[in-house]
Order: C-alpha cells, then sequence, then structure tokens
C-alpha cells in the first residue's frame, strides 16, 4: 500500500508539472489535454474543491464515480488556475440558463472559454481565449444499439447514411456522428435542449484524420484522436482559423 501510494503521488506531481508547462493561451488557438482519469489519485485534488464540490462528491453511492468527478473537478481547477494565473482556490463558476458552466472573470483578466467531457475514465479538457468550445469523448461500446439510437436521435439523413454503410463501418460511424452532435450542442449552451436531430453533421465509418474539419451554422467541428476504443470531437464558436495543439498526459501526443 505504500509503494502504490508513492506511485501515485508521483503521477499527481507529473501532472501538476505537466500543468504548468502549458504554454499560454494565445488567441484563436485552442488547448486541449487527455487526462486518464483512472490514473490520478484524488486525494491531493480533493483540496483544491470547493465546500460545494466536496459535498456533490460525497454524495456519490460508488467510489469509481466520486474518485471521477474529483480528479476532473480538481484538474479542471488547475488548469484554469494556471491559465489565469491564480490560485485554484479563487475559482468561480457560474452557470448559463441551459446549465453550461463557465469562470466568473475580472475585467481584467483573460476571456478565457473552456469544456470538458470523460467517459470510460477517460478524460478531456479543452482551453480558448473567447471563442464557446464543445468537446465530446465516447468509448465505444460494442454492445450499443446504434441503429435504434441513431433513429431516436439523429437526423434523417444520419440514419439513411449509417444504415447504407457496411456493418463493420456502423459502430465507428456511429459514434463519429454522435460526437460531432454532442460537441456542436455544447458549444452552442444550449444542452439538449437543441434536439439532436435538428441539425446534420457528415461523418464516416472510419478513424477520421487529427482535426480534419468541417464547418455548420458558423461554427467549426473538429475530429480529435484521443486513443484507441474512443471518438472524441471539439467544436469552436468562430469561423476564422484555429490552431489546436493536443497533450495526452501520460500518454503520446498526436499534432
Amino acid at each position: 500500500m505504500v509503494f502504490r501510494n508513492k506511485i501515485l503521488s508521483m503521477i499527481n506531481d507529473l501532472l501538476f508539472l505537466q500543468i504548468q508547462e502549458l504554454p499560454d493561451l494565445q488567441k484563436d488557438h485552442v488547448q486541449i489535454l487527455v487526462v486518464p482519469l483512472d490514473k490520478v489519485s484524488p486525494g491531493e485534488l480533493l483540496f483544491l474543491l470547493n465546500p460545494a464540490e466536496k459535498k456533490r462528491a460525497a454524495e456519490f453511492k460508488f467510489a469509481w464515480l466520486q474518485h471521477r468527478f474529483v480528479v476532473a473537478r480538481g484538474v479542471l481547477r488547475s488548469l484554469l488556475a494556471k491559465y489565469l494565473h491564480k490560485s485554484s482556490h479563487d475559482i468561480e463558476f457560474v452557470n448559463n440558463d441551459y446549465g453550461k458552466p463557465s469562470v466568473i472573470i475580472t475585467s481584467d483578466e483573460i476571456p478565457i472559454k473552456f469544456n470538458i467531457s470523460h467517459t470510460d475514465n477517460l478524460g478531456v479538457f479543452s482551453f480558448a481565449l473567447e471563442h464557446e468550445l464543445g468537446v465530446d469523448v465516447e468509448f465505444m461500446r460494442d454492445n450499443a444499439e446504434y441503429e435504434k439510437i441513431a433513429t431516436r436521435f439523429f437526423a434523417d439523413a444520419e440514419v439513411e447514411k449509417l444504415l447504407a454503410l457496411p456493418q463493420a463501418e456502423r459502430k465507428q460511424a456511429f459514434f463519429n456522428c454522435w460526437v460531432y452532435k454532442e460537441a456542436y450542442i455544447k458549444a452552442l449552451g444550449m444542452g439538449l435542449s437543441k434536439p439532436l436531430n435538428s441539425f446534420v453533421v457528415d461523418f464516416a465509418g472510419k478513424v477520421l484524420p487529427q482535426y480534419e474539419m468541417q464547418s455548420i451554422n458558423g461554427r467549426q467541428l473538429f475530429a480529435i484522436n484521443v486513443g484507441s476504443d474512443y471518438a472524441a470531437a471539439l467544436a469552436v464558436a468562430t469561423e476564422k482559423a484555429i490552431k489546436i495543439t493536443t497533450t495526452h498526459f501520460l500518454g503520446k501526443n498526436i499534432d
């Protein structure tokens, strides 16, 4: 147990070091950090949370959910503190009418925007200046009823395209479409009040090239490669040219 705790402490130290080494945010530049949440100890990160977040963490019935929440929130606070050059304890959040969180900033602080997503112990954190963001990552489960879910939530044209693909490509295609749509509505900041079948995205039944882009209603959607067995996408609320940098903690960077 002592040896395991030392290893976890070393991993956390590496995470904090990597966060501090990240460059400051630049205009029209999105920074993404991919974190294996199960590899990070929640112990030290718990101290970064405010009382309301600690209360929420304690309410989870399962230890793995509590672990994931504490690590994700602690990493988010650490990253925002680095970018804003302030203590993580001074970070305050506010939700819009649809529940999307943002950081409360003063007039002399940078106009930082962020969005996060996590699935199956993998967390994806995105940050930019000025531009609203949406990010989604999904573990590509084998037992999901892709066709049923698509028929219920996707636009008719998307369902038709999905069902026209060979069976072997449908799982990848479904998840590519899903993360694009989720990222888009998250960038809108409207949550599921924006029906997924009210707009159409392009997708394919294969792993897409890193940062392959499509535009929809003044927003750019990018494919993000975060590892095998996962699909991920980023939406940026601008038509300007965007630079993206992805850093994989405890993994190989893919840029």
